[in-house]
């Protein structure tokens, strides 16, 4: 019901403002995508995914030549997608060049750390497969990272916002 109101009215509107219950769900989704395939797909990844019951679905992206993973899923009404952040010497890197800010693709205005966007793009593609192939065409769809995955979570919302229902967001680091 928020997704179809103006800006302005969700602003003013307590059950489409911040939700800290919400907030500490996506902490625990965002923490799963630090969790191996098998453990991720099958939802049995430990703490993180005891403390969210019910995501099915799930399909793991990963690019492991720029340590880049994120996965999706479908959890309660609507469709997840997860970044996961900097574990890894490669995952630095890309971090670090980031310090070079680069164009944003269908941007006049805004400017990225091109680590970021190498490794988003490296993602995208499959991201997009994933999320079509468990029906969150229309599904409403929440995105959320940690460090890295923070930022990567905000280039797939920019990405995304067009092409499916982006209702959510949560970014931690």
């Amino acid at each position: 019901a928020c997704a179809r109101l103006t800006e302005e009215e969700r602003a003013r509107t307590p059950r489409c403002g911040y939700s800290q219950r919400e907030a500490l769900d996506f902490v625990h989704l965002s923490s799963a995508a630090f969790c191996g395939s098998a453990a991720l797909e099958s939802w049995g990844c430990g703490p993180a995914c005891d403390r969210v019951r019910g995501v099915r679905d799930v399909r793991r992206i990963d690019e492991d030549r720029l340590d880049a993973h994120a996965y999706v899923g479908r959890w309660r009404d609507q469709c997840i997608l997860a970044f996961r952040g900097t574990d890894s010497f490669d995952g630095w890197v890309q971090d670090l060049k980031s310090a070079e800010l680069v164009d944003l693709p269908g941007s006049a205005a805004c400017r990225v750390g091109s680590g970021f966007l190498e490794s988003y793009q490296a993602l995208s593609e499959g991201i997009k497969k994933s999320l079509l192939e468990i029906g969150c065409d229309e599904a409403p769809l929440s995105v959320t990272g940690h460090s890295m995955g923070a930022a990567l979570a905000t280039l797939a919302a920019y990405d995304l916002r067009s092409s499916f229902n982006l209702t959510t967001s949560y970014t931690f680091g």
